[in-house]
């Protein structure tokens, strides 16, 4: 039969992007994973950026933008997060209606385990980049906590839905290609 090398379905899980290896056998060493495009974004120059890797489109400025009506360039509660996204929506931001807060997963795929303060690829063209940032995904064992991504370092953290964080919304994008 015809062998495809991975089980159909199959995800292939990119790089983290940490290149020194500390020990044989250790992630720098084997590298493992689908490497990352060169470049990875592309900006439009309309205020958003598509990651290559994963197709999803982000806000350019990582700031909590948005138009004035949404009350932008704040720190959130998660449920105002939330609120602020529908606003974008509801406010046709830079042309589209369907913004989210990213997943867990979403937030983490902008990590680069190479890198700190911020835990971002070094090519990334964002700017007003936060400390902390808000995921879509509520912490199943306690209601109360969502994911939250630190991008100092690269951590997946588990903050209380009042505490206050940015808000980065995401779409999915189409493939890029040059």
């Amino acid at each position: 039969g015809d062998t495809k090398g991975a089980e159909e379905g199959a995800v292939a899980l990119p790089r983290t992007g940490q290149e020194i290896s500390y020990g044989a056998g250790d992630d720098g060493f084997v590298k493992a994973g689908v490497a990352w495009p060169n470049p990875r974004f592309v900006d439009h120059n309309n205020g958003t950026v598509t990651d290559i890797l994963t197709t999803l489109m982000w806000l350019k400025d990582a700031g909590t933008a948005g138009p004035p009506q949404c009350s932008p360039g704040f720190y959130k509660t998660w449920t105002d997060g939330l609120n602020h996204v529908a606003c974008l929506n509801a406010s046709s931001y830079l042309g589209y209606r369907d913004w989210r807060l990213p997943n867990r997963d979403e937030l983490l795929s902008l990590v680069d385990r190479s890198q700190v303060f911020p835990a971002l690829p070094t090519s990334r063209p964002f700017i007003n980049i936060r400390p902390s940032f808000w995921s879509a995904t509520t912490n199943v064992a306690e209601p109360a906590r969502v994911w939250a991504l630190s991008t100092e370092d690269g951590a997946g953290i588990d903050y209380v839905k009042s505490a206050s964080a940015g808000v980065w919304p995401v779409r999915q994008g189409q493939p890029v290609t040059y």
